[in-house]
């Protein structure tokens, strides 16, 4: 216990012996679930915006929870639409944002992911900030890199950036990754001079050990 925020506990103590059956198991087969219609809504909204806007290109916050880390972003990328997805309507509630290169939607991002890539559209990069872990180790296929839309994440943006604190998360992201694409990402532990979310806030504040994955 570190602060007030407990580490990540899980009875897995490295890779999931499975990561790789699931991995290319789903990287080839064809997903057919059916979009939901909430996130087709969402989809159709952020396609207005992107096609209305005279920013540059556009910058992908997934699982953005309040949208803090999103104007985060907006600030270090003004020139840029920052696209923030997230599913909770509660947690969206509190990210009302004023700034002009902001959008946020309410959706599932696995539905946008798939809608995006389907429509062409590939955003400069693409930042997953502190995803849920799911650390038991049956729920490797609730992790974003167990998920039938992961291998559809090298088609969206060739530049990702993501951060944990569990690094098993970490590597299993990056093992994951090289198996789809051939690719190694770069995997360090950081140092956070300005937190970008209240998760890593809350995390830098209980001590925790962060790490970052990064594709360029």
């Amino acid at each position: 216990m570190y602060g007030n925020t407990q580490t990540v506990h899980s009875n897995q103590a490295g890779i999931h012996e499975e990561l790789a059956s699931v991995v290319l198991k789903n990287k080839d087969s064809e997903y057919r679930k059916p979009v939901a219609e909430f996130n087709r809504l969402a989809f159709d909204f952020i396609m207005k915006e992107i096609k209305g806007t005279s920013f540059n290109s556009c910058i992908l916050d997934s699982g953005c929870g309040t949208a803090y880390s999103t104007q985060r972003l907006a600030g270090q990328f003004p020139h840029h639409l920052i696209i923030g997805i997230e599913k909770s309507a509660h947690r969206l509630r509190k990210g009302k944002s004023t700034l002009p290169n902001v959008v946020l939607v309410r959706a599932d991002q696995f539905d946008i992911w798939r809608l995006l890539v389907v429509a062409g559209i590939k955003v400069e990069k693409h930042y997953i900030l502190y995803p849920n872990p799911w650390p038991k180790k049956r729920h490797l296929k609730r992790r974003i890199h167990g998920h039938p839309t992961f291998s559809l994440l090298p088609q969206l943006s060739s530049a990702l950036e993501l951060r944990s604190n569990w690094r098993i998360y970490i590597d299993e992201f990056a093992c994951a990754w090289k198996l789809v694409t051939g690719i190694e990402p770069e995997v360090i532990q950081y140092v956070v001079e300005e937190p970008t979310s209240p998760f890593e806030r809350k995390y830098v504040s209980s001590q925790h050990t962060l790490f970052s994955l990064t594709i360029n």
